[in-house]
């Protein structure tokens, strides 16, 4: 099978092109959700298969990054068809590499991405001159049919020449205009409102997420009404049937309503996820890194960190997975503890079922304040706990700025299906089986007799009245909301799962208790599939610490929250 390999500059469509030659959905680089690996798959042109292998970003072939590490190994030991990506703002830098790499004997194909761009912001390019290449190079588009199809045919028929070529005319003979958007930048990047510009873009985010008037909210409350309306008309149904009261419960209060409860914010969810994506592809994502940098650098973490810890607003394991791609061990741990505070698509659900219940006045300043909150605690964290355990220089931020774009309205659809998935598959195996698993431990004792759905003689309500007392000084009192904090270490959306088990007739918890659970669960551990990348990224040892320091600071912090309300 022929190989062909892409390599190129970062964030210069390299894995959009890899996803429309092999129908794929991954993402290889270096932003918030991506891999510092290669990724290969098989495609086909003419009936011909090939193996294609995406590959990070690279800034030269001298390697400063673990990214550019990875990538340069690649290519040391490749002797296939190379497909180098650029973009018309980086093409000035990439052809150096391009021609040292094509006179070091490499099979090249220069391709060089978003042409419209560049011609609608007044790009030029000699066209004489691309004759002149002696190596074939593409200028198009390649989100496009078009722009694959030359891909393709290229590939199919390459070739290798020698010829002379004059390094001069192909450096030059592209003119790069300036962008009519760097203006903003002038005034975004200034030291008086670059935070506010984080500010605005954090505020935004979260009220199209979860605003009682933002897209996710409204879906979600017309989500929540249908819910509603199919829990009566099931329960009537199970009624008219005539089954037992623990098949009954087992169906109503077990599965439907601990599903539910979780479905409902679903829309938020996935509103979240879309627009997370949205600020990466459009290039305010850079920019956020970029003015955080100097904040961080006191942290032990450069910018790039931010991109980990974005992606941990939606899966704290998969944020703590992609802090493998930071340059040293010191800097994957100090990440792992951002990215553990950060609140993740699988908390969401507690915290806004906990801004329904009368106590919460306000829901959208609640949110608000659980995710600044959860902000603020970690980069204590970072400045006491990660310098005391973590010591060492960080490596610095070496990145570019892309010029603004406007979001593809397919990357925003693949990314709603990618998340939908991921959230159905854990709908339907975890939550499904705590959920399950849940109402048959509080409806059964240790003889297995049934004793109700909220039993006082229930295998769960002795367990978790022998560990309630350590939550007493919390204000915690009952042994079901410390089952449902037991549940939230295989899954954080199982702590909502629970409580709507355990609690059938409806959860009443006190202002001053929500406030105590919202810190405790934003800040003791994540669940054990996040704390196995802990250990994957940081290993055993700091594992172990990171799970000690994240119980001490939870019930330290809800203590202290506890007296003061």
């Amino acid at each position: 099978m022929s190989e062909v390999l892409i390599v190129g500059t970062p964030n210069s469509g390299k894995s959009t092109l890899f996803n429309a030659l092999t129908k794929g959905n991954v993402k290889v680089g270096n932003w918030h959700g991506v891999t510092v690996d290669t990724v290969s798959k098989p495609f086909t042109i003419n009936e011909k298969t090939y193996l294609l292998t995406d590959t990070p970003g690279i800034y030269s072939l001298n390697p400063l990054t673990l990214e550019e590490k990875v990538t340069l190994s690649k290519i040391k030991e490749f002797n296939g068809i190379m497909v180098f990506v650029t973009d018309f703002i980086s093409y000035p830098f990439a052809i150096t590499s391009v021609l040292s790499l094509y006179n070091k004997g490499f099979n090249v194909i220069l391709a060089v991405n978003f042409l419209k761009e560049f011609e609608k912001n007044g790009g030029i390019y000699n066209k004489d001159i691309v004759k002149s290449f002696p190596f074939p190079i593409i200028l198009s588009d390649f989100n496009t049919k078009l722009g694959v199809s030359l891909i393709k045919n290229e590939i199919y028929n390459y070739q290798r020449t020698t010829a002379y070529y004059d390094k001069n005319a192909l450096v030059n003979f592209i003119e790069v205009p300036p962008y009519k958007k760097e203006k903003i930048d002038k005034m975004v990047l200034s030291s008086k409102l670059s935070w506010l510009f984080v500010l605005a873009s954090v505020i935004i985010t979260f009220y199209i997420s979860f605003g009682s008037y933002g897209i996710g909210g409204i879906l979600s409350s017309l989500l929540s009404y249908g819910f509603e309306k199919l829990y009566i008309l099931l329960e009537r149904f199970l009624i008219s049937v005539d089954i037992s009261l623990f098949i009954k419960g087992l169906i109503l209060d077990g599965i439907f309503s601990g599903l539910s409860s979780v479905l409902t914010f679903l829309p938020q969810m996935l509103v979240l996820g879309v627009v997370l994506t949205f600020i990466e592809q459009s290039g305010i994502m850079a920019r956020i890194a970029f003015i955080t940098e100097s904040f961080l650098y006191s942290s032990g973490l450069n910018g790039r960190a931010v991109f980990s810890a974005l992606m941990g607003f939606g899966c704290t394991a998969v944020a703590i997975n992609y802090t493998g791609g930071l340059e040293s061990e010191k800097e994957r741990k100090r990440a792992s503890l951002l990215c553990s505070g950060i609140n993740c698509l699988a908390k969401l659900p507690i915290f806004l079922f906990f801004s329904t219940l009368p106590c919460v006045k306000y829901p959208f300043f609640y949110i608000t304040g659980v995710y600044l909150f959860s902000i603020m605690i970690v980069f204590v964290r970072l400045f006491v706990t990660g310098n005391l355990i973590v010591k060492g220089k960080r490596a610095p931020l070496i990145m570019e700025l892309p010029p603004y774009r406007l979001c593809k309205g397919k990357d925003l659809y693949k990314s709603l299906l990618n998340n939908l998935k991921q959230f159905i598959i854990k709908i339907a195996t975890v939550i499904f089986l705590i959920s399950v698993a849940t109402y048959l431990l509080s409806s059964l004792s240790f003889d297995l007799s049934f004793v109700s759905a909220s039993g006082k003689d229930s295998i769960l309500s002795i367990i978790g009245k022998a560990l309630t007392p350590l939550l007493y000084p919390l204000g915690v009192r009952d042994w079901k909301v410390t089952q449902a904090l037991i549940s939230g270490l295989f899954a954080k959306e199982a702590i909502l799962s629970t409580l709507i088990t355990l609690y059938p007739e409806g959860v009443y918890l006190s202002f001053e208790t929500v406030i105590t659970l919202t810190a405790f669960i934003i800040i003791y551990p994540p669940c054990i599939v996040a704390l196995s990348q802990v250990k994957r990224v940081a290993g055993k040892k700091f594992t172990i610490i990171y799970v000690f320091i994240l119980i001490v600071e939870a019930y330290l912090i809800s203590l202290i929250l506890r007296l003061i309300i």
